[in-house]
């Protein structure tokens, strides 16, 4: 009863500020139904239309900028889902994984269609990137709590390029 009284009381001053045509306008509550564990990454397409967040629920979550809404969910790993990147030409996009799993996985963006799975990953993922012209993604990865290294990946033909030592 007394959530119920401040919800109305927020409502009713909100009411009371009138937007720029002087017309109060009522708030509109969204509450989000979505991932069961904690969000770990958030990403916007290039040209704007969705969100994508991963999750410790091992998700991959796609939602509708302007509605708000979940358009649709893939399970990406056994493992959290650590870090999202999304091309430039923003047709793929590259999610990483925990020390646990070690993986390092290519989708195709309309489709949510796994690509590949890169390989020679030995640690956790702590950030995921295309360069420009989206050929090529660079991995930073966490090994045994200590070592960071920099990967640099061909994904299309599903090879690494350079790790240094």
């Amino acid at each position: 009863m007394k959530i119920s009284r401040i919800i109305l009381a927020f409502t009713w001053a909100l009411c009371m500020i009138p937007t720029q045509t002087g017309i109060c306008q009522t708030p509109e509550l969204v509450i989000q139904k979505g991932h069961i564990g904690n969000v770990n990454d958030v990403v916007v397409t290039p040209d704007g239309s969705f969100v994508l967040t991963g999750s410790d629920d091992c998700t991959v979550k796609f939602w509708d900028l302007k509605s708000g809404k979940e358009v649709r969910t893939i399970d990406v790993f056994s493992q959290p889902v650590k870090k999202i990147a999304v091309s430039p030409t923003g047709n793929v996009f590259a999610c990483g994984s925990n020390k646990k799993e070690k993986a390092l996985k290519i989708f195709e963006l309309s489709t949510s269609k796994e690509l590949i799975s890169l390989p020679a990953v030995n640690g956790e993922i702590l950030d995921i990137s295309f360069n420009t012209d989206g050929s090529k993604l660079l991995a930073v990865i966490e090994e045994d709590g200590f070592v960071t290294k920099v990967q640099v990946y061909d994904w299309e033909k599903g090879l690494l390029l350079k790790s240094p030592d």
